[in-house]
């Protein structure tokens, strides 16, 4: 999907942001139009939404719970401290729904 794969690569490992679009020609039941693929390593989450004032509460890695990483995002007011108990709540639920998609997948 990406025009230099190699580079691609190289970029996403050096923390950037890396997407590809698909082509404008049909192929099957929707258009590649409708097809990308994105790479957003946690160094960029973590500069351009810390730059719009969110903090990472919770980044569940790729191939964790899911095929792609998942990120929980927190807006953060001047003066505002993330109480303790809010980072168990999200890391009881990320891994809930792990189990449950994990369920789903062996019943495919």
């Amino acid at each position: 999907m990406v025009p230099d794969a190699t580079k691609s690569a190289r970029a996403a490992g050096a923390g950037e942001f890396v997407f590809a679009g698909g082509g404008a020609d049909d192929d099957g039941p929707r258009a590649r139009s409708f097809y990308a693929w994105a790479v957003a390593p946690r160094a960029w989450v973590e500069q351009v939404w810390g730059d719009a004032g969110f903090a990472i509460e919770q980044w569940v890695p790729t191939g964790e719970l899911f095929d792609q990483a998942m990120a929980v995002l927190v807006r953060q007011e001047p003066g505002w401290k993330r109480p303790r108990a809010s980072r168990n709540i999200v890391r009881r639920g990320a891994r809930k729904l792990g189990r449950g998609l994990s369920k789903l997948r062996s019943r495919a």
